[in-house]
């Protein structure tokens, strides 16, 4: 898998450089978030969460640092960016999920992928496709 380092254009602060920004701890309490987010996903592979894990998941992001929510915002637009520079770079790869897409276009080792939940990545792959398409 190859991991994209083209930088978004227009100025866009990067995945890399949002996360950057963070302390330890907030970037520990973004990463537990984002696993308790994605507990049995349907995004990858699971049953589908239960009421109970979304509201613990609701609960911990109550919970979160300020730093943390604002973050886990400006990573939403960023990964779109960072999507879009990948597709025009190597392509639309062929996938049967989109999760995996996103994983073959970012790299595992993507920094968007230790904090932002399957759903989020998903929703982020989409926008990007539109884009890519108009």
């Amino acid at each position: 898998m190859k991991t994209t380092t083209h930088t978004p254009q227009n100025g866009r602060r990067t995945c890399a450089e949002i996360l950057d920004s963070l302390s330890d701890d907030t970037l520990e309490a973004l990463e537990r978030w984002r696993r308790l987010e994605n507990l049995d996903s349907t995004y990858l592979g699971g049953r589908g969460r239960t009421r109970e894990q979304m509201r613990a998941a609701a609960r911990a992001w109550d919970e979160l640092p300020l730093a943390a929510q604002s973050a886990y915002l400006s990573l939403l637009n960023s990964v779109v960016f960072e999507l879009v520079d990948a597709i025009q770079h190597v392509g639309v790869p062929e996938t049967e999920r989109p999760i995996d897409a996103v994983e073959a276009l970012l790299g595992l080792d993507h920094p968007a992928l230790r904090v932002l939940p399957a759903y989020a990545l998903v929703d982020a792959y989409e926008e990007a496709m539109e884009q890519i398409g108009d």
